[in-house]
């Protein structure tokens, strides 16, 4: 905006609308075939995954806390929940 005169109050109302709808973030169901950590995907979808499967190209602080990772068999909605605390105690956001 240009004013032409000089202002001595410059007041901006702003409306927020926020859906603060509760949902659950587990709410979804996993594979028979993958229910335990680690499993295999079936045969017949290996192909179309192959893409999301490749890994990149790891430093040697990934490499590490990859080494780090038990990969005792155990449900996998618990050992994916257990890495993301895991991370977000020992990633530092800057």
């Amino acid at each position: 905006f240009v004013f032409p005169e000089p202002v001595t109050e410059l007041k901006i109302e702003v409306d927020l609308v926020a859906d603060m709808t509760v949902y659950n973030p587990f709410d979804f169901f996993v594979e028979e075939s993958a229910e335990n950590f680690p499993f295999d995907y079936p045969e017949e979808i290996r192909e179309d995954l192959a893409i999301y499967r490749k890994p990149e190209p790891v430093g040697p602080l990934l490499s590490k806390f990859l080494d780090s990772i038990d990969r005792s068999p155990t449900n996998t909605v618990n050992f994916l929940v257990d890495l993301n605390a895991r991370l977000q105690r020992e990633i530092a956001y800057i």
